[in-house]
């Protein structure tokens, strides 16, 4: 446990020194202060409409953090720990608190919101259950599209523009991926591929409470789907080397 928190601790270190978190965070923050501008919301509606801006911008960071590591620096270090599992798990782990700590942040804003406005923002008591199933729900997300973000890195993917292009163009489809197949019915025999990203907000549309089944199954489907995602690209890693 001491390597890993070494390890990310040099990885906070290092990434906040680039500033390339400042546009998306900020980015986040401006959304959600102006989508909570209006009152008598419903809490778990606002959270999952939120979620689709989050997942965007868990994978923004993603993306940007593992395409800014230098690969002597990337060497160097592998070199210093000596497992290659440890160094790879390590930045997985640094991704995904970025996510939770996204996550924490659109739950705590709009709270802040609703104790100034005077509890009117929603049109509803907001409770401790409400407030820990929708953190679950948000870190569910955002394990998602950090496992997407950091799927499409300088590594194995040589090409820059290449690897911006599909990442944008596969965060972009998996959030309309349900609208597609509604459209044109067989579309679901090749969008399957893409992130579950819509079979896990259809856990709750319909719905007034983060119950536990659903988010039982939208945990399983994020980790599922990001366990067979970081398989490929650990392979793909040890495949290419440096």
């Amino acid at each position: 446990m001491k390597i890993y928190r070494h390890l990310l601790s040099y990885f906070r270190i290092n990434y906040f020194k680039t500033n390339k978190m400042i546009i998306p965070v900020v980015t986040w923050i401006i959304f959600l202060i102006s989508y909570y501008s209006n009152i008598g919301q419903t809490w778990i509606e606002s959270v999952v409409f939120s979620s689709i801006f989050l997942f965007v911008i868990s994978a923004w960071i993603a993306y940007v953090y593992m395409d800014g590591i230098n690969i002597i620096d990337e060497q160097l270090l592998m070199l210093k720990v000596k497992n290659f599992n440890v160094y790879y798990n390590s930045k997985i782990i640094f991704v995904y608190l970025i996510g939770f700590c996204l996550g924490l942040m659109g739950i705590v804003l709009p709270i802040m919101l609703n104790y100034i406005r005077k509890f009117a923002l929603f049109g509803e008591i907001i409770d401790i259950k409400s407030i820990f199933g929708a953190l679950i729900f948000y870190f569910i997300i955002s394990i998602l599209a950090g496992t997407l973000g950091m799927f499409f890195q300088p590594r194995y993917f040589k090409n820059r523009k290449i690897s911006v292009t599909l990442t944008v163009l596969i965060t972009i489809m998996t959030i309309v991926k349900s609208s597609i197949i509604r459209k044109y019915k067989l579309s679901k025999y090749i969008l399957w591929i893409l992130p579950p990203f819509s079979n896990i907000i259809q856990c709750f549309d319909s719905k007034h409470i983060f119950n536990f089944l659903g988010l039982g199954i939208a945990l399983c489907y994020s980790f599922i789907y990001s366990f067979i995602m970081l398989m490929v690209s650990r392979y793909l890693l040890k495949k290419t080397l440096f």
